[in-house]
């Protein structure tokens, strides 16, 4: 706890910026505070406390009709229609999470251009690239249900669109708004973070066409404790 018993983690050199620290237990909120030293045993006061929580899951969303991803992936295996719902989603140890994901306001469509590495070599799996919900003139509107209030989210977004000119996609949670060019892209993700469900638990994401069209293939939603 906050207020507990600190311990020693490490003493760096000297003009060391940083520290990694590593192997930590999975779900667990750790809390720290630093200090500098001199020479002659001379140190000066510890810092304000600074706290991070390590990650209690990680939920992997394919959207696609076709092109169905192994595991870890949820494939939405589906064209989207507004109302259309995926109930327990499973976290990436394969545990069903009990929460579940629904199409709040629909997308234009599917889209099967999306680049493809030829060697799953992208920052996810071709499978993952190859298809997409799209946006053209609309917004799409995903409403997340059942999280825990509890933990924090980040969300992660890809889109992607072989060969189509520039087509920057907008993802919104709340008033958090990341943008990403979806053209040939197999590499590059935009994230949300530090999103808190409501009070029901939901998260509302829109995905909308910032120019010309809109995309997503991927969506990655991992957890913290508060």
């Amino acid at each position: 706890p906050r207020d507990g018993t600190y311990s020693l983690v490490t003493t760096t050199g000297a003009n060391v910026p940083s520290y990694a620290d590593n192997g930590l237990a999975e779900n667990t909120v750790y809390y720290y505070k630093v200090r500098a030293a001199a020479g002659g045993g001379l140190f000066s006061a510890y810092s304000n406390i600074a706290s991070g929580g390590t990650m209690a899951y990680g939920i992997y969303v394919n959207f696609t009709v076709t092109n169905i991803a192994d595991a870890p992936w949820n494939n939405t295996a589906a064209l989207p229609y507004e109302g259309l719902t995926w109930l327990n989603l499973r976290d990436d140890a394969n545990t069903n999470t009990n929460i579940a994901m629904q199409i709040a306001q629909n997308f234009t469509g599917t889209n099967p251009a999306g680049l493809q590495t030829g060697n799953n070599s992208g920052v996810y799996p071709d499978k993952v690239l190859a298809e997409s919900y799209y946006t053209e003139t609309d917004t799409a509107i995903l409403r997340m249900t059942r999280l825990d209030q509890t933990k924090r989210y980040s969300f992660t977004f890809l889109g992607n669109r072989g060969s189509g000119g520039t087509r920057i996609t907008a993802y919104a949670i709340g008033d958090k708004v990341v943008t990403l060019d979806a053209n040939d892209n197999t590499q590059n993700t935009v994230t949300i973070n530090d999103v808190v469900p409501d009070s029901n638990g939901d998260v509302f994401v829109k995905v909308y066409t910032y120019l010309n069209y809109g995309y997503l293939n991927a969506m990655v939603i991992k957890a913290y404790p508060l």
